[in-house]
């Protein structure tokens, strides 16, 4: 595909425009398709967020995310700013972890806490957001009242006020193909589904990105930005092993 080709991902952008780090056909591309594909239908139907001028309400918490999402977010950053702008929101998310360290250290350590293997019953506790913390923190993707990620943003705030109902506009809720899409888009499918833990998406940049992970976290974005869904799980599963049997 060339560079100026249209994307892939069906923006109707160029290639050199858009996602001009990520190959077709690899779970990243399969994940940056569901958002355009979601976004095409609620503009379709008209069934957008019909959020009051400048509310930004829904933008403070510690939004958990999956892995894949994360990877996305840093995809776009890295080829919006480099490494440069990838640092500065790390030093931003530092400042929460700070914060929740000397506030809620009890809930940083849970976090902190490695998820076993196990069946989706036993490790629901891993997969929720029942902490208790400080829920006014703006994202640290919120500048100015305007979202910095908001092409790449993920699933929670792409489908809140439209398919969950958001207490302020009282919308009512709704489901269809591509929100499934757009679930899918968490998982990964191979041999064998692997469930990854979500955390908060500031977690990510202050301890996934710090210096020891930040070598092992860019070959996952070089990977999943290169392997079809199936490899890249495969990849996983093998990573996963070593770390369970290290």
């Amino acid at each position: 595909m060339s560079r100026n080709d249209p994307c892939f991902c069906g923006s109707g952008k160029k290639t050199k425009k858009c996602h001009s780090s990520i190959k077709e056909n690899t779970k990243l591309a399969d994940i940056c398709i569901a958002n355009v594909s979601f976004d095409r239908k609620v503009n379709q139907e008209k069934i957008q967020a019909n959020c009051p001028e400048n509310c930004s309400a829904c933008c403070s918490d510690f939004f958990f995310v999956s892995e894949n999402e994360f990877l996305l977010i840093l995809d776009g950053l890295e080829r919006k700013g480099g490494k440069k702008l990838i640092d500065s929101y790390i030093q931003k998310a530092l400042e929460y972890q700070s914060y929740l360290m000397e506030k809620y250290p009890e809930t940083l350590k849970a976090l902190d806490s490695f998820m076993p293997q196990g069946t989706p019953n036993e490790l629901k506790s891993y997969f929720n957001d029942n902490f208790d913390w400080d829920r006014s923190k703006p994202c640290i993707f919120l500048e100015s009242g305007k979202c910095t990620i908001y092409e790449n943003r993920p699933l929670i705030c792409r489908t809140y006020g439209v398919c969950d109902t958001c207490e302020i506009i009282c919308n009512p809720i709704r489901h269809f193909e591509e929100e499934k899409k757009l679930l899918e888009g968490m998982l990964l499918n191979g041999d064998e589904v692997i469930l990854k833990r979500p955390y908060p998406l500031f977690y990510y940049f202050s301890y996934f990105l710090r210096e020891e992970y930040f070598d092992q976290v860019m070959t996952k974005l070089s990977l999943i930005r290169t392997l079809s869904e199936y490899q890249y799980t495969n990849y996983y599963r093998d990573l996963y092993k070593k770390i369970n049997n290290g």
